[in-house]
């Protein structure tokens, strides 16, 4: 099963070695997400063509196009020029989807602070790496990996060398920090929800709830409106008002999600 962790500063050792900080700095696969976006599904190698689970993931994700890909010693010409590209910094302005099915390898991506993050991939590991993202790919000590590649419509192998931080892609993506919005549940009890780069929430209109940073400190976020932005905060208590009123209608009746 996949593995991840921080990674040292040395560049002048094999980049296919492990590459742990002392003391080693492992990061769970929930704070991989949060930090940086990278998604993790977990397939059986026996099984995935016939037990319908790549099969449901491909559909609710739209991967319409899939190939294979073998990288090894015996099957790779210029093998070692080959490994220092596929290791050179870049971004793709799609999705980067890779299932293992034989060997290993690592994918090293960047958090929020630059600092790089090792995946240790291994048969079976299925991981999505967003766009926008810099990142490298490198084979381990075994010098073998087979592998399937995932694309929604087109395949598109373009990678972007860093710096490209101009990219709508690379812009979309850097999103930093982390905070909280608490609201109000029909009981008027306060729920806190936690976000952190990735996460977009919406807000109904018409429910009280505030914000607040955390100990962090620091969130960069983008707000989206429909037609022109409406900055007006009406504080509690506002019950006398449309939204307001509406809001509570819908409360009654329940909400009907579709995500």
């Amino acid at each position: 099963m996949v593995k991840s962790w921080y990674m040292d500063n040395d560049t002048t050792s094999d980049q296919r070695l492990e590459h742990h900080r002392n003391p080693p700095e492992f990061i769970s696969l929930e704070d991989l997400f949060k930090k940086t976006g990278v998604e993790y599904f977990k397939l059986d190698v026996n099984t995935y063509a016939t037990d319908g689970i790549l099969d449901k993931i491909k559909k609710d994700r739209g991967y319409s196009f899939e190939d294979e890909i073998i990288c090894s010693e015996k099957c790779l010409s210029n093998y070692e020029e080959k490994l220092k590209s596929f290791y050179t910094e870049h971004l793709h302005t799609d999705e980067e989807i890779r299932f293992v099915v034989e060997g290993s390898g690592y994918f090293d991506v960047r958090d929020s602070e630059d600092r790089w993050i090792r995946i240790a991939v291994f048969p079976g590991d299925m991981i999505v790496i967003p766009s926008g993202i810099y990142h490298r790919f490198t084979l381990d000590s075994n010098n073998f990996i087979r592998a399937k590649r995932f694309f929604v419509g087109e395949p598109v192998w373009q990678p972007y060398n860093r710096p490209a931080d101009e990219m709508p892609c690379r812009k979309e993506f850097v999103v930093e920090g982390s905070g909280y919005f608490d609201v109000r549940d029909s009981e008027d009890r306060w729920i806190r929800i936690a976000v952190f780069p990735g996460d977009m929430i919406v807000i109904p209109s018409g429910i009280y709830h505030r914000f607040t940073l955390d100990s962090n400190n620091f969130i960069r976020a983008k707000r989206f409106f429909v037609g022109e932005p409406v900055w007006q905060p009406y504080n509690r208590p506002a019950d006398e008002m449309p939204c307001r009123k509406e809001y509570l209608n819908h409360m009654q009746k329940g909400f009907i999600t579709a995500h």
